[in-house]
Formats: C-alpha cells, sequence, structure tokens
C-alpha cells in the first residue's frame, strides 16, 4: 500500500513535468545500455520469458553488470556508490517517481518491479509473484508477435498491463489508446510509456474496457490480453487470471463492445 501512494504522488509530478521525466528516464535506459544490461538481457529466449535464468546465469556476467542484475531484476539492495559509479545520477529518477526506495548505510533497492526490455521496448513489471499487478507472461509474447498495426492506425488496445502491446503498436501507428483498469498498473504502465519515448502517442486510460473510451471513437485495430483462465467466481484467483467459470467472461464483453 505505501509503494502504491507513493506511486500516485510521484505520477502527480510526472504529469506536470512530462518532458522532463522523459529525459530522465531515457538516460537511464542509455547509460543501463552502455553498462551491458541491455546485452544481458536479450541473451535469453525472447519467446520463453524465465526469470529463473536471470539468476542461473548472473556468474557468467561481469562483476559491474552483476550489481545491475541485483538491483534491476533479482529486487536485492545495493549501495548507492555502486549505482552512481555505473550509471552516474540517473538512476536516481526511480527514487523520484516511487519505484525505488533509500535503506539505511546508502542502501536503495527495487522492491517491488523488475526492469525488463522485449525487442527494444523498456518495461517495469512485477517480480515473480502469485498476484501480480503489472503482469508479463508468456501470452503477453504470444500476442506481442501477432500485432498487425500498420502506419497511420489508430490502435486500442484492452487490459494493457505493463504497456507492452500499446508499444508495440505504437512502432507503426499514429495514436494508440491503452485501457488498463488496475490503477497500480495504469500507473507503472505510464511510467513505461515515457521512458520509451512514447508519452505522446500512447493514451493511456482506466475503467472497464471501453467504459473510459472517447464515445463514438473509431479505430483500425484492437488488441486485448484478457483474464482467460477458467475459474468460479466463488474461488480467489490472481485478478490478471480470472476469466469467470469459463474463461470467457471479459472477451465476450470485449467482443461485444
Amino acid at each position: 500500500m505505501a509503494q502504491s501512494i507513493a506511486i500516485t504522488s510521484a505520477l502527480d509530478e510526472v504529469f506536470d513535468h512530462q518532458n522532463q521525466m522523459t529525459a530522465e528516464l531515457q538516460a537511464l535506459t542509455r547509460c543501463l545500455t552502455h553498462a551491458g544490461y541491455a546485452e544481458y538481457l536479450t541473451s535469453f529466449d525472447p519467446y520463453r520469458f524465465r526469470p529463473e535464468q536471470f539468476l542461473r546465469y548472473k556468474a557468467l556476467a561481469s562483476p559491474q553488470l552483476r550489481v545491475l542484475i541485483d538491483f534491476f531484476l533479482l529486487n536485492k539492495s545495493v549501495h548507492t556508490d555502486q549505482l552512481t559509479g555505473l550509471l552516474s545520477t540517473s538512476w536516481q529518477v526511480l527514487v523520484h517517481l516511487g519505484l525505488a526506495e533509500t535503506l539505511p548505510q546508502n542502501q536503495v533497492q527495487l522492491p517491488t518491479y523488475v526492469l525488463h526490455q522485449h525487442y527494444g521496448h523498456w518495461i517495469f513489471i512485477d517480480r515473480p509473484t502469485a498476484d501480480p499487478n503489472v503482469y508479463f507472461g508468456d501470452d503477453s509474447q504470444g500476442l506481442f508477435h501477432r500485432i498487425t498495426a500498420r502506419p497511420g492506425d489508430r490502435v486500442l488496445d484492452l487490459c494493457s498491463g505493463s504497456g507492452i502491446q500499446a508499444f508495440q503498436s505504437a512502432t507503426y501507428a499514429a495514436q494508440v489508446d491503452a485501457v488498463e483498469i488496475n490503477p497500480v498498473a495504469r500507473r507503472v504502465l505510464r511510467i513505461n510509456s515515457l521512458m520509451n519515448g512514447l508519452g505522446d502517442r500512447v493514451r493511456t486510460f482506466g475503467g472497464s474496457l471501453f467504459e473510459q473510451v472517447e464515445a463514438g471513437q473509431q479505430y483500425d485495430l484492437v488488441t486485448a490480453n484478457p483474464p482467460l483462465v477458467p475459474f468460479p467466481n466463488s474461488v480467489k484467483y490472481p485478478f490478471v487470471g480470472h476469466g469467470g467459470i469459463d474463461g470467457f467472461a471479459v472477451t465476450r464483453k470485449i467482443i461485444s463492445g
């Protein structure tokens, strides 16, 4: 809850200083690329997201790169001097945004999220957990590789999550409207869009599916990665996967809409 409140407060400032936040986040990704972090991520099979491999192969990385792996992928605390030595002051934007927190003895940690790169798109997503807010999995990648947005298209991305589908569409489309009902995921989606320089081309909406989309708006393409797991409504199941008793409860609403 404290993490969510911190991000809420930080995002108010992001919307007021979008250009500054975009510049700071992109400075961070440039430093990470220069330090070899992007190379480490892209060494794994892009069709199979297996976070446990990040730890398994950490020993093969340089000592400097291991610091970044610990901080950005394994949620371990590291000394601020180590991060500054590798990334200059660019990492401090994460504290400003409420994604990272400072700890005693000059330690800093990403307690909730990990920073991933998928085909050039940088995304903060939840660390592996049983009940994620900012989800990214094999189904996310399956849809990603099937997106067919064309130059000039207007695209609607429902159940947007981290925004990875919206960002892929925005590579070609003129405008993408990303809808995410979960406010925690929606805030991170907005940060991700700024980090990828897409703050002006990806508009973020809340509400349930078409609820907050402008009336009468038409789109060339609609993408969605809805909850699809069949589960009785009486049984607790992670929000991101609960598709009702037959798995198609949300999908039916999307099609009818």
